[in-house]
């Protein structure tokens, strides 16, 4: 994974984010809204320009396809291991050439599904737009707990 840029909706955690771990952090309004089994956001910088805004179905069951699809690149031994680890690891490149970061979440049950036609992402900020972002998968996660180390 790649961390190209990261907002945040806390200066002192945008600051540390940038000047302590070297990531392309800013800050960032964010809001957040559930209502009738949907989930909806925004994001915009602080002057109001948006980033990004969308809305997904929440999901209730994870998605057949997506398990066996996941199965099939990690193998049995690679499931097992998921499974049993308190925490999933995924090494991410620093921006700027400043190496690789570890990095280590985990959450409470979590459910992933492919993305559907009534779920939508736009994303407004003027670098990321002409990429055209289109949804593959959904993940909903709960209790989410996330730690980034220094790159080495």
């Amino acid at each position: 994974m790649a961390c190209v840029a990261l907002w945040n909706s806390m200066p002192h955690v945008a600051r540390y984010n940038a000047e302590r771990l070297g990531l392309n952090a800013h800050v960032a309004e964010s809001q957040f809204q559930q209502e009738g089994g949907r989930w909806s956001f925004r994001f915009e910088r602080p002057d109001g320009a948006l980033l990004a805004e969308g809305g997904v179905q929440q999901a209730v069951r994870p998605s057949p396809a997506v398990s066996w699809n996941l199965l099939r690149h990690v193998g049995l031994q690679g499931a097992w291991r998921l499974q049993r680890s308190p925490y999933l690891n995924v090494p991410v490149t620093a921006p700027g050439g400043r190496g690789v970061a570890q990095t280590h979440t985990h959450s409470d049950p979590q459910v992933v599904r492919l993305w559907a036609k009534r779920d939508g992402v736009a994303i407004a900020h003027p670098r990321y737009a002409p990429l055209d972002f289109r949804g593959t998968f959904a993940q909903q996660m709960a209790g989410l707990r996330f730690i980034y180390l220094r790159p080495q």
